[in-house]
This record gives structure tokens, C-alpha cells and sequence, in this order.
């Protein structure tokens, strides 16, 4: 199976759905990450940090669409985010929601929903929205994770120095722990990653 990540900034992809990305790996999913954009001052080491995270999880393929943050809009993302769309063919894309008060991240979800499109020649079967920060964000949709898999989220996130806070803010490894902890409540297990379902085809396959 195919696997696109789309992340508006650097530890996105981590925040969103670093569990469910370990397990793809380790399921052998043809796993890529797509990076909309760079922070102000923060470009080079950033890179170098979501390189770390690759080679710590493994997965096959980064992409930096150099995009400038905060300055983001759907119709800047849309070009270059179809590029990449369209050499990888993925079966299973995860983007950010658009309830997200981010500008960056509902301009990103805006330009999703046409690159990920249904009626194309290479439609996705699934697509499925991340949470990141949203105080509005309902999942019905789970990823099943274990203990294990929340540690290497923790690590992973580790790596993105200048956005790591301590707890209580979400961002913190406490945090991370807290809210896997209250999706897998949700959905009867130990721990989860919670996620929208915007996308099935019919065909589709299920997470495992």
C-alpha cells in the first residue's frame, strides 16, 4: 500500500500521525511525507531535523515544497502539492483537518481536497484527516496503537527541537501520551490516534 503524508510545516506529519506511520512502516507500506513549508529562520535545521525523523522511522520518501509560512494559500499549494501527488499514486492519503485555527493548515486542507480528488485517474481509496491542536476535532476513525508506538511518537517529536513544550501543552511528550490515551478510550484500546474519515472508495481498504 501507498501512504502520502501531507504536513503543512516540519513535525506535522509526527504531531498528527507519527504512531500510524511507524505501523505502516513496520506493515511494509510504501510510506512518503510531504512538507508544504518552512518556517521563518528555521529552514535548514528543520530539514536536517525531518531527515532524522525519516531515517529514525524508516519511511521511503521526503518531500520539501519550500512554500513559505504563513503565506500559505490553496491556490500556491495546489500545483506543487499535485506533483508530488501524482508520482506517488497513494492508495491512503493523511492531511490536516479544517478546523485547525492555522491558516497555514486550512489553506493545506483546501488544496487536499482537490489534489485528493476522487474523480482522477489515480484516486485515492481513503483519505483521512489528522488532528493536531483543534479544540473542535470529533474522530470517527481510529488508528489502534500500542504502547510502543506512543513512546516512538514521543521521540520522533523530540527531534523537532523548537517545537517540543512542556507539559501540559499538547506538544509535550505528556501531552502526546494524554490525548493517545483518550482516543484509545474512545475506541476501546490502551492508546489511539484519532482521525476524520473525508474519503472511502467502496473498494477501499481498512487500517489494520
Amino acid at each position: 500500500m501507498k501512504v502520502l503524508v501531507i504536513a503543512p510545516h516540519a513535525d506535522d506529519e509526527v504531531l498528527g500521525a507519527g504512531g500510524t506511520l511507524h505501523k505502516h512502516v513496520n506493515q511494509h507500506d510504501d510510506v512518503s511525507v510531504v512538507i508544504v513549508s518552512d518556517r521563518k529562520g528555521l529552514k535548514n535545521k528543520q530539514r536536517n531535523e525531518s531527515k532524522q525523523v525519516r531515517d529514525a522511522l524508516k519511511y521511503n520518501n521526503i518531500f520539501h515544497l519550500g512554500l513559505q509560512d504563513e503565506y500559505l494559500t490553496p491556490k500556491s499549494v495546489i500545483d506543487p502539492l499535485e506533483k508530488v501527488y501524482n508520482e506517488i499514486k497513494p492508495d491512503l492519503v493523511y492531511t490536516c483537518n479544517k478546523e485547525e485555527l492555522n491558516l497555514d493548515h486550512q489553506a493545506v486542507y483546501d488544496a487536499s481536497t482537490i489534489v485528493c480528488r476522487s474523480h482522477q485517474e489515480h484516486a485515492p481509496k481513503m483519505v483521512l484527516l489528522y488532528e493536531i491542536l483543534s479544540q473542535t476535532f470529533t474522530p470517527n476513525y481510529y488508528s489502534v496503537l500500542s504502547w510502543f508506538y506512543i513512546m516512538r511518537k514521543q521521540v520522533l517529536m523530540s527531534m523537532y527541537t523548537d517545537e517540543v513544550r512542556q507539559a501540559p501543552h499538547p506538544r509535550s511528550s505528556h501531552g502526546i501520551e494524554t490525548l493517545a490515551k483518550k482516543r484509545g478510550i474512545e475506541c476501546g484500546s490502551e492508546y489511539a490516534e484519532g482521525f476524520k474519515l473525508n474519503y472511502y472508495a467502496h473498494d477501499s481498504i481498512l487500517l489494520r
